[in-house]
Formats: structure tokens, C-alpha cells, sequence
């Protein structure tokens, strides 16, 4: 079993791998959420998206403490029962999205309930897969190199290599690369993707 943290926000959350899974450590996500206590964000997180697992003291075998693991389903609804800025504006996002996916189906504004029919959600799923077709092995290997050239690195190197300040950077420049790599398929532009992002950084040095 594995275990390891990530820091959101100044808070620190466990996350521990069960079957090729990573789960995260309920009260780490309560506390990071600004949630009155655990009981509270469990009470609105179905219990198919929890898990209760012994978790060994730093991820070694042997002895350990019995936790409430949450899916990453569940983690997006402990997100959306919180009122923190960042959530609100992780709501705002995931409301323009199902927006968008509203008008690629055609619908009006007043065919909104529409969007609660699993048929509905398919096909706006499936056109969505559809528009979507980008390698993002290929993203996620320019974006590395990216991000390596633009703190002055010979070779590339991997996000578990990174400093906390190229990965806070990294986000930015994959969503950039996935853009272009969408608009080049798009428009069949002759362009290379990863010499665009570079050159572009260094433009930006």
C-alpha cells in the first residue's frame, strides 16, 4: 500500500492507493475544506464513494489506524459542500461546463431539465469524447519538457521531480499545450506543438 501527500492550499492530504486507486484521507479533506468536523462532510457523501481501510503508519506494513477514504467523486462533493472561495469558483466552473454541454445538444435555456436525462448526458459525453481526441501522453511529455527549459533544466523531468514552484506552473502550460494540440487537429495547422510552447517560453523568460 502507498501513501502520499499533496498540499492544497497550505493544507496537507493523504492520499493512499487501494486496487490502482488513489483515495483521500477524510479528515485531510475536511480540514482543507473548512468543514465543521469529518461526521459532518461524511453525512453528505454516499457511502458508495467511501472506503474504510487500515491504513499502516507511513505506508508500511504492520501496524496502522482504520480511516474513511473518500473516491474522487466523493472528494468533488465535499468540494461542493464547502464554502470556501476556491470551491464556490469549482462550482461556478462545473456549472459553465455542463452549460456548454447543454448547447452542443441543442437545448434551450428552458429545456434545462433535459440535462437529468441519462440519454441526454451520453450523448453530450460522447460528443464531448469526440472533440476531444488529444494524446495527452504526448501533452504531459511537452508539457514536462516545457517546464524543464523554462527553469533553465538540460533534460526533461518528471512532476514527482518538480519543485512546488514548476508545479504550480505546470497546470498553466498542459491546458496551453492541449489547447494548441486541439486547434492544430482542428484546422489541420502545419505547426509544431512543442516547438510553439517552448519558443513561447522563451519569449516569456
Amino acid at each position: 500500500m502507498q501513501l502520499r501527500v499533496e498540499k492544497w492550499n497550505g493544507f496537507p492530504i493523504r492520499f493512499v492507493e487501494v486496487n490502482g486507486e488513489w483515495l483521500a484521507i477524510t479528515a485531510d479533506v475536511s480540514k482543507a475544506l473548512d468543514y465543521v468536523s469529518t461526521e459532518r462532510l461524511l453525512r453528505r457523501i454516499p457511502k458508495k464513494y467511501q472506503v474504510k481501510k487500515l491504513v499502516p503508519r507511513n505506508g508500511v506494513s504492520g501496524q496502522g489506524r482504520v480511516f474513511i477514504l473518500l473516491k474522487e467523486i466523493g472528494i468533488y462533493q465535499a468540494v461542493f459542500g464547502s464554502h470556501k472561495p476556491e470551491a464556490e469558483n469549482f462550482k461556478d466552473w462545473v456549472f459553465k461546463t455542463i452549460l456548454q454541454l447543454r448547447k452542443q445538444a441543442g437545448l434551450k435555456e428552458y429545456e434545462a431539465f433535459k440535462m437529468l436525462d441519462t440519454r441526454i448526458q451520453k450523448q453530450a459525453m460522447q460528443r464531448l469524447d469526440a472533440n476531444n481526441e488529444v494524446d495527452y501522453i504526448k501533452a504531459n511529455t511537452i508539457t514536462n519538457k516545457a517546464v524543464a527549459n523554462k527553469y533553465g533544466l538540460p533534460k526533461m523531468i518528471s512532476k514527482e521531480q518538480m519543485t512546488q514552484e514548476m508545479k504550480h506552473d505546470r497546470p498553466t502550460i498542459l491546458n496551453d499545450v492541449v489547447d494548441l494540440m486541439n486547434v492544430k487537429r482542428r484546422f489541420g495547422l502545419d505547426i509544431s506543438v512543442s516547438k510553439t510552447i517552448y519558443n513561447n517560453l522563451e519569449k516569456h523568460k
